[in-house]
């Protein structure tokens, strides 16, 4: 008997350590791709205009000749003194990564505290908040944009995680009323509006929920006015903005049945995107057995809420893709976008999964979460990888570390060549692929071939807006690409 306890014992212990080693193994490559990355297109544009304007004149020209969002605008001045952000390109990535995370713990810290009147160990909500984290990364339709592409990350990315911060901070302040959370509440709707068009709908949903909410429980208006103030004041700055009528303006309009198409494949898009992961599954069964022991209270006051939170899920897809898609004149949601419209729709899922399963299942004793069993954590193991994120995410990694090559002796060239106002010259982005490629074995080619999933596109050359950009930026008179037998001139 005695045996057999410590052959248990020994069995806990590996398996523990097993899924700490298989989290490591998970998340080890989005924490080693941003140094592999490469900055592209439009992360050049503010840095560019800062050469000949001072920082508020770049947001006033920015703001009144391209677009509203002046929390990009912003940050892209900001964070590009002396070239920061270009030299040091990694960095926005980690730190969105990390944000993202702690908004995840934090989420579901204050929920649990202060809506639910939960407690659970530092240990459980740390899992917790990975796991929720984790579907959050295996639901993203676009990886390369919600974290490696500054420009992007910061307009999709940033105001999201945010969001989720916020989301927590309401929570709490309901509870407390605190004067602090008033101010900090009022900062992050401010930089989420001033971000992306779309979170001016996703705050007014939040909020016409929270005024309805409000009033059922007779309280006073005046808990969240100061809130609706500054949502007003934000999307007024952001819609009364001059550029964003001409950025608008220039986008073609579609024929009426292409809204309709737009419209209509985005939701197959979404809900394809979280409930095709396992890990989406798992999660929900993991949060509905933590909850199970206060089925009762849960119930009585949220039990006769789940047909709201439905309508609220629905309304909350149709206005987010039907603004974004009226604004576009009919065209396809980019997916950096549509990125934005997964997560959120995963936070309503999993609330509308959770409460149908406390609403309809029997008050039997659970297995609750503190005496979580190594079949449990066996079986996390399991659905952790059973997803295509892993397999593209090394794929990523063993691609961008062969091809880095590339773009670093290409930004190397072009840097040279800005300082004496010359020509550029530089090899064919295939030929150079081919050199990289040869002596490999034939599974070794063929990932390196395939351009780095979770990464923009590294052939910068290519394209010739891109071109454009690389030209104004680094003031290269004229670009020569030198093909694998001879060589080809482009301007």
């Amino acid at each position: 008997m005695i045996e057999s306890r410590k052959i248990e014992t020994l069995i806990n212990r590996k398996l523990w350590l097993l899924f700490i080693v298989s989290i490591v193994v998970f998340l080890l490559p989005l924490l080693i791709l941003p140094f592999l990355n490469f900055p592209s297109t439009d992360d050049f544009y503010i840095p560019d205009l800062m050469r000949s304007m001072g920082f508020w004149e770049v947001q006033e020209y920015v703001y009144n000749n391209w677009g509203a969002r002046f929390t990009f605008n912003f940050l892209s001045a900001f964070g590009n003194f002396n070239n920061f952000v270009l030299e040091n390109y990694y960095l926005h990535s980690l730190l969105l990564i990390l944000g993202q995370l702690l908004a995840s713990v934090f989420f579901v810290h204050n929920l649990l505290k202060y809506l639910l009147n939960i407690s659970i160990s530092a240990s459980q909500l740390w899992f917790l908040g990975l796991v929720f984290f984790m579907v959050q990364l295996v639901s993203l339709p676009e990886v390369s944009t919600w974290y490696f592409w500054f420009s992007s990350a910061i307009t999709y990315s940033l105001p999201t995680t945010l969001v989720f911060f916020q989301l927590g901070l309401l929570f709490r302040y309901f509870r407390k009323k605190e004067f602090w959370s008033i101010v900090v509440i009022s900062i992050l709707i401010f930089i989420s509006i001033g971000s992306n068009e779309v979170f001016v709908v996703i705050q007014g949903i939040i909020f016409f929920v929270l005024a309805i909410l409000t009033f059922r429980k007779k309280e006073s208006f005046g808990l969240i006015l100061p809130f609706v103030l500054v949502l007003g004041l934000s999307a007024g700055l952001y819609f009364l903005s001059s550029g964003n009528q001409y950025r608008f303006g220039i986008i073609p309009s579609k024929n009426p049945m292409f809204y309709v198409l737009s419209i209509a494949v985005q939701f197959p898009i979404i809900f394809w995107s979280i409930f095709k992961n396992p890990l989406f599954w798992f999660f929900g069964f993991t949060v509905f057995m933590v909850l199970k022991p206060y089925q009762e209270s849960i119930m009585s006051r949220f039990g006769n809420n789940l047909k709201y939170i439905l309508f609220a899920f629905f309304a909350f897809l149709i206005l987010t893709i039907l603004i974004p898609v009226i604004g576009l004149k009919g065209s396809m949601l980019p997916l950096r976008l549509v990125n934005v419209l997964v997560m959120f729709s995963l936070l309503f899922s999993l609330m509308v999964f959770v409460l149908f399963l406390l609403k309809y299942s029997k008050a039997a004793e659970p297995v609750f979460f503190p005496t979580i069993s190594k079949y449990f954590v066996a079986f996390f193991i399991l659905i952790l990888f059973a997803n295509h994120f892993t397999a593209d995410s090394y794929q990523s990694l063993i691609s961008a570390y062969y091809r880095s090559k590339i773009p670093t002796e290409q930004f190397e060239a072009m840097k040279r060549a800005g300082e004496g106002k010359g020509v550029l010259i530089v090899k064919n982005y295939h030929c150079e692929l081919k050199e990289i490629t040869e002596n490999k074995n034939v599974t070794l080619s063929k990932i390196i071939e395939n351009k780095p999933k979770f990464l923009m596109d590294l052939n910068y050359f290519e394209n010739e807006g891109t071109k454009e950009f690389f030209k104004n930026y680094y003031q290269i008179e004229k670009i020569i690409i030198e093909d694998c037998d001879d060589i080809v001139s482009k301007d």
